[in-house]
C-alpha cells in the first residue's frame, strides 16, 4: 500500500501556497457559495468580491475568468433565462432595465431586445399585449368593462400599465 503521508504532487498544502493563491482559492470558494444561492451576472459577482477589501483586482479578474471558463457565470444564459421567466409578467422595457441594472452590457441587451427580424418583432409585440392583458384582467376582471369606464378610471389603468413599462401603443390598444 502507498504511503499517504507524502505530500500531493499538486502541492495543495495551504502552508505551501502563496498569498495570491490563497486569496484566489478564497475568492473562488466565496464565489461558488454565492452562485449556489442563486445565479448572478458577472457584474453582480464582481461587486460582491470587490466588497471584500482583501481581494485584489487581479485576484478578482482571475477568479471571474476561471468561473466563466467553467460556465459558472454566463451573462448570455442569464439574460435568456431572465427573459423566459419574466416575459409573461413584465414588459420588455422593464426587463431590459432590470438586466441593465444587474450589469448586463448594452451589446448583449441589444441582442435580445432590438431584433430587426420581422417575425421576432411581431412575436414580441404579441407577447407584450398578452402580458398587459393578463395584468389588466387581474386588476379589472372582465376586460369588456373597460370601454364603459369613465375617463378617470381609464387614466388610472393607463398609469398602472405605464408604470409597468408598457408602451403607449400597447396600452392604447387595450384601454380604448
Amino acid at each position: 500500500m502507498g504511503d499517504f503521508t507524502n505530500k500531493s504532487k499538486y502541492n495543495l498544502d495551504p502552508a505551501n501556497l502563496s498569498s495570491h493563491e490563497k486569496l484566489l482559492a478564497s475568492a473562488k470558494e466565496f464565489s461558488l457559495f454565492l452562485l449556489q444561492l442563486h445565479q448572478r451576472t458577472e457584474s453582480q459577482l464582481r461587486k460582491k468580491l470587490e466588497g471584500k477589501k482583501y481581494y485584489t483586482e487581479d485576484v478578482i479578474d482571475e477568479c471571474i475568468r476561471d468561473l466563466k471558463k467553467y460556465s459558472y457565470i454566463d451573462d448570455d444564459a442569464y439574460c435568456a433565462r431572465f427573459i423566459e421567466l419574466n416575459k409573461n409578467s413584465k414588459s420588455y422595457r422593464t426587463m431590459r432595465l432590470k438586466l441593465f441594472q444587474k450589469g448586463i452590457s448594452n451589446e448583449l441587451l441589444d441582442k435580445y431586445f432590438n431584433s430587426k427580424d420581422a417575425d421576432s418583432v411581431i412575436e414580441k409585440e404579441k407577447t407584450e399585449i398578452e402580458t398587459a392583458k393578463k395584468l389588466l384582467t387581474k386588476k379589472v376582471g372582465d376586460l369588456s368593462t373597460i370601454k364603459d369606464m369613465e375617463f378617470k378610471e381609464k387614466s388610472k389603468l393607463f398609469g398602472f400599465l405605464a408604470r409597468k413599462g408598457f408602451s403607449y401603443d400597447v396600452i392604447e390598444r387595450l384601454i380604448k
